[in-house]
């Protein structure tokens, strides 16, 4: 298997789109970065921003693409499976960042 530049050559180019579009609703309701680094202090490794630009903070070209401004774009998450992952992964992280995401509404400002 081949994958593109992104993510070493580990990952393919096709996409979970309804995936993505739900995460992008639980994305409008929390911040990118605190739930970045609730799942880091949980060992799950993800970032924020495009996988393109993964080294820099360079704005999604992606997010921006569809509409969403740059507030948008600097507070998503990317989370990254490749072939190395296991069912077990995807469901951990899953449960990981229901709990994160219940826990930050639950002290944020602006759920009260």
């Amino acid at each position: 298997m081949d994958g593109g530049f992104q993510e070493s050559n580990r990952r393919g180019g096709l996409e979970n789109v309804p995936g993505a579009v739900g995460f992008v609703k639980a994305v409008e309701l929390v911040e990118g970065e605190s739930i970045t680094l609730h799942l880091d202090m949980r060992g799950f490794a993800v970032s924020t921003g495009s996988a393109c630009f993964s080294r820099t903070l360079e704005t999604s070209h992606v997010i921006l693409g569809i509409g969403g401004g740059h507030e948008r774009a600097h507070g998503s998450v990317r989370f990254t499976f490749s072939r190395y992952n296991t069912l077990e992964d995807a469901d951990n992280v899953a449960d990981a960042i229901v709990e994160v995401v219940e826990n930050l509404r639950r002290i944020s400002a602006l759920s009260q």
